[in-house]
């Protein structure tokens, strides 16, 4: 894990995953964190697990479930929804985007 100047962090999980956050609080409405690399659909679940928001698949199903997470703006129960390039998933005031 490597922290910038900015206060973003960045993890690499892979050589082809570059993944960054930030605090929602910290950006305007329209700008979020610097997109993440994904190089084959993702479901929400195992996002929000590999970005360190759970420890484990059941408390990110408990998350979701409890409409704790939301994509591009609208709340999102559903645990195994697949991600694509430029979705925004935003939890716990921290905001991600998926880039391709």
């Amino acid at each position: 894990m490597l922290c910038t100047p900015s206060g973003a962090i960045h993890i690499s999980k892979s050589k082809n995953a570059i993944m960054s956050q930030e605090d929602v609080s910290e950006s305007s409405a329209e700008a979020a964190a610097e997109p993440l690399l994904a190089p084959e659909p993702l479901r929400l679940d195992h996002f929000l697990q590999t970005m360190g928001m759970f420890e484990t698949g059941g408390q990110a199903k408990h998350g979701i479930q409890g409409s704790e997470v939301k994509v591009n703006g609208q709340i999102e129960t559903r645990r195994r929804r697949k991600l694509v390039p430029n979705d925004v998933v935003e939890f716990s005031g921290k905001r991600f985007v998926v880039k391709s």
